[in-house]
Order: structure tokens, then sequence, then C-alpha cells
């Protein structure tokens, strides 16, 4: 690996690659790398023969009071991550030679640099497609590759490069995550262990849009302000769900995709987190399909249940939970009991106090047999006795006929949020998050993962693909901790990767082998604290979670413990339900 300092030596170097027909891609960096750079570079790998990384903290992105002379720099360190990841060229420019004080030229790309971070950072986007500019005119890759984690610098440089036809070809690699959700970045490392923990906020309220993304994008907007809002330590900049090409604002109901962008600064860092919102019809608000409106105009709003709403056309969770109650012959009490024309209105009421979750899959049972249906508390809602949590009005057999599945979405995700909310109480000041588990009901886990969120807990992993978690049979099967946690550690590419541990002696064998990410599983009390200290004394940073034994009387002496996370299973698989009724 060449480590360069001046853009001859790299026109040099370069010249007899190109003449060779080897493609050349380019990363971009400031240093201080961390795994999510790395994810960088292995995609850069992927697509080219040659791999040039720039290291080069760009003065001209950094405002008047910003981190310029405290940002991480650790080029030693850096160039001993490189090595090993297979790059060939490292471009460390000096700033002096690189952005010189007399420099009369700035990039600027109109209208997209002056929103979000250009209204809060003025200057920063036009100091980044400057500098960026000038590393494509040195370097002259066939590729750049550029992280999501900065995602409107990546609508900025794509929208630079195809208007200057630059003739290089970006490429955007997915944002990497620490275990606990929180977004990579250099900047972590200003922050404080109650900091960090305070800043999960960002990718937690991220998290709760994307599970309940119905395509609403007002309502995904003002949850993530009210989350970011309602953190504590946490100062919101914006907190905005836009266009993904264009990041202009999206509102109203969205069909194509969106992206939810935020800003916070948490003690003296100031943090950026975005994701990605794809309509799937997973969490549908009250909205018909284009023929259940047609027949519920033909009859002139009292369509007749004798003919159920066509199952296939629904959201799979509500067909299936609609497809329990009704066949062909459909709701035959209320056909029998009740007037085809009758109207109705009503509400969903607390019966007891607790927090709202599950409004909008409940509200689509509803509207899926011909009701209008309006949500007044949403997700995340404290309830108190007597409040109404929707209202309804439509015909009494579609009401009537829709009201059991809505309460049994409803009361049990409501009871998931507030048993959630209990818990993460009881652990407030601590600095502990509570996090779900896999323990789910079938078919329901995407439901159940939003209560939590609703009720102020910590999504785990959705699924097997979303992150590597080593338990006792893998130990068993790899033989031994060790081997397994290596094992792991060596296939998981940009994913996190958790070891489960029941012992002192274990946990000293996972963080021997390099675990970063462990969970002590059934660890006494009294064993706890000197578990905590052993990773606490790595020499990575160590996310530590405690399961088993978990219960609201023990879970603050847990908490105290200094854990940074708690695994709950009973959040989703024994929440008692809400007491919940309809009111007409």
């Amino acid at each position: 690996m060449h480590v360069l300092s001046t853009a001859a030596q790299v026109r040099a170097a370069l010249a007899p690659l190109r003449r060779a027909g080897r493609t050349v891609a380019l990363v971009p960096t400031m240093g201080a790398l961390h795994p999510g750079h790395l994810s960088l570079v292995r995609l850069a790998r992927e697509c080219a023969d040659v791999v040039v990384v720039s290291i080069f903290v760009n003065p001209l992105q950094f405002g008047p009071g910003e981190d310029l002379t405290a940002y991480p720099r650790d080029l030693d360190g850096d160039l001993a991550q490189l090595d090993p990841a297979g790059v060939h060229l490292v471009f460390a420019p000096g700033a002096g030679a690189f952005t010189p004080p007399d420099r009369h030229t700035v990039v600027t790309v109109t209208g997209l640099s002056t929103v979000l971070e250009g209204a809060s950072r003025p200057g920063h986007l036009d100091g980044v497609t400057t500098v960026v500019a000038k590393l494509l005119g040195v370097v002259q890759p066939d590729f750049a590759v550029f992280g999501e984690k900065d995602y409107q610098q990546l609508v900025v440089l794509r929208t630079m490069v195809a208007d200057l036809d630059l003739g290089v070809e970006l490429l955007a690699a997915p944002l990497v995550r620490e275990p606990d959700g929180l977004a990579l970045s250099s900047r972590n490392a200003y922050l404080s262990a109650r900091e960090r923990r305070q800043a999960l906020a960002l990718s937690a309220a991220l998290a709760e849009v994307r599970v309940t993304w119905d395509g609403d994008a007002d309502r995904a907007r003002s949850l993530l302000a009210s989350r970011l809002r309602s953190a504590p330590g946490v100062r919101p900049d914006y907190a905005e769900v836009v266009d993904p090409e264009t990041l202009a604002p999206l509102h109203g109901m969205v069909t194509g995709p969106a992206r939810a962008l935020v800003a916070a600064g948490v003690g003296r860092t100031r943090l950026i987190d975005n994701v990605g919102l794809q309509t799937l019809n997973r969490h549908p608000g009250p909205r018909r399909s284009a023929d259940h409106q047609d027949r519920h105009d033909a009859h002139a709003g009292a369509p007749s249940m004798s003919a159920p709403p066509r199952l296939t056309e629904l959201p799979p969770v509500v067909a299936l939970a609609l497809a329990e109650d009704l066949d062909a012959a459909g709701d035959l009490t209320s056909l029998a009991t009740v007037d085809e024309g009758l109207l109705v209105s009503g509400a969903v009421v607390a019966r007891a106090a607790g927090v709202a979750a599950g409004t909008q899959v409940a509200a689509a049972v509803f509207a899926a047999v011909g009701v209008d249906v309006a949500v007044v508390l949403p997700d995340g809602s404290a309830l108190a006795v007597g409040d109404a949590m929707m209202t309804v009005a439509g015909p009494a057999r579609a009401v009537l006929t829709a009201e059991r599945t809505a309460l049994n979405l409803l009361t049990h995700l409501s009871g998931v949020a507030t048993l959630t909310a209990r818990y993460v109480a009881e652990v407030d000041g601590t600095g502990a998050v509570i996090r779900d588990t896999r323990k789910t009901l079938p078919g329901l886990r995407l439901l159940e993962k939003a209560a939590v969120l609703a009720g102020g807990g910590v999504n785990h992993r959705f699924n097997l693909s979303d992150g590597l978690l080593v338990k006792d049979n893998h130990v068993v099967a790899a033989g031994g901790v060790g081997p397994a946690t290596r094992r792991a550690l060596a296939a998981a590419g940009d994913l996190p990767v958790q070891v489960e541990v029941d012992s002192l002696e274990q946990l000293d064998e996972a963080l021997n082998a390099g675990a970063i990410a462990v969970l002590l599983d059934n660890f006494g009390l009294n064993d706890l604290p000197a578990a905590v200290a052993r990773c606490r004394a790595a020499e990575l940073a160590v996310f530590v979670e405690a399961s088993g034994g978990v219960s609201l009387e023990t879970v603050w002496a847990i908490a105290s413990s200094g854990v940074d996370a708690i695994a709950v299973g009973a959040l989703t698989h024994s929440a008692p339900a809400l007491d919940l009724g309809l009111d007409l």
C-alpha cells in the first residue's frame, strides 16, 4: 500500500495502472476510520481493480465554531486498518497545499445545498463539493464510493457529477450501525457513556417510523419530531421526510419511496441519521382499495355484509385476521339482527390506563369493511381511563363485523406498549435501554416491535438476517465460545455480531476473540458488576446487554449494574392485553 501526499504523486502512481486497463475506485474519507468506512472499501474492491482512499480533514466543510480542531485524527491507526483491507493507495494531502488560503473557486450545487444540513450549517456542503470535485480531478476514478450515512451529501454529489459530466459512477454503500442501532460516525468518539445512550433516540425514532410507515409523510414527520423532542438530552435540529432524489419535503400520502432524515445535538456533539421508507402496506392507514371504495359507493354507505371483503386485496395481517372471522356467509348474527340500512357511530375507549399501539392496523380493519375511521390518539400516546383512541362511523353491520378483529389487535399491541413503558419507567435514570427479542407471535413481529417502540423500548433484530447472535447451541456446534465468535465475526461483513455468554469464563473467551457486543444471559446480580467491569476494561468499547431473570421487580437492579441494555422477552410473549372497548 502506497501512502502519497501530493496530487502529482497520485497521478504518477495511477498512470501506468490506467494504461494497463485497470479500473480505479476512490473512497473519500476524513480519517478516524470505523467499520462503516471499511464497508465502503469493500464495495470499492468489488467494483474496481485498484482502490484509492483519501484521508483529508476538509477545513472547507467546517463552519465557525465547529469542531475542526477537535476532529479526531489518527493517520497511523487509519493506515493500519486500510493495509489489510486491500487498499492500493492512500492519498493524505496537507490542508495548506490542498485547500490553500488564496483559492478562488467554490463548487456549489444550488438548491440542494441550502436545505437541511445546508440551512443549519451554511457553506458546509459547498465545502464538501469543492473538495470532492478536486479529489475526483486528481484521482480521475471510474467509481467513487460514498455512504448513505451522509444522505444529503450523497444526493448533492450525484447532482454535481451529473451536471458537470465528470464521467465517474457514484456508488452508495448502506449505512452501518452499532449493535444497539446507533449510526457509526467518527464523531461518536465525542460522546460520553451517558450521551451515547441518549443518542440512541435518533435511531429509535427512525426505526419506529420505518416499521409504522404507511405512506403518510405528515404523520411520520410529526412522529419523528415528537420522539426527538421528548428524548432526554437530545436537542433536535430537524426531522424531515423527503423525496430521496430531490430532497423536497413530502406531504400527504406517498406511494413511492421516501427518506426520513434527522439531526440533533447530544452533549457537544451534532449527530445525523436517516432511513429509507418504502410503502409496502405492512402497516396500512385507514384507506380502502379502489374496488372496495366502488362497492361502498354503490351501496350509498350501507354495503351488504353477506359478501365479505375480498381478502386478497387487503394487507396480509388484516386479511388473515378478518379471514378468521369471515367466510362466504359473512357475520350471520349481524345480518339477522341489524337492519341493512342502519348507520352508527362510536369510539374505541380505554377502560384501563396504558399506552396506545396498533392504531393504524386496527383502523385498516375497520376501513376494509367500509367503516370510516379516525385515529384520535396515535401509537405512543398515554391513555387514561375513558380516553377515545379512535372514532368509527358507518353501517352498523360493518362496524360489528370488524369490532372483535380490530380490538384483538388493539388490546394486544397496546398491552405490549404498556408493559414496555412500565419497564422503561423502572430503569429511568440508569442509562440502560429496554430491548425486545424475537419471541413474538407468528405473523405479528413487525406490529409487536412497533408497539415496543411506542412504549419507549428499543428493537433487537427483526429477523435472522439482520445480524448475528451467537447463542449456546451455536457455541456447542462450533466447539466453544472463542471459535464461534471468530467465525461469526469473519462472516458478518457489515452486520452486527453479538455473543451470548452465561459465565465470566465464557465472557473472557468472547472478549479475547474480538467480541464488541455481548449478551450476559442469566447472570446473577452479584456477577453482573464484575462482568460489566471486564467489558469496560476491554481495548474496544463493548456493548453490554443482560437477559434472563428479568422482571419488573428485578430490572432496576440489573440496570444499576451498568449494562447498556436489558433484553425482555416478556414484552411480546407475555404482555397482558390492555382493556379497551368499542362504545356505540
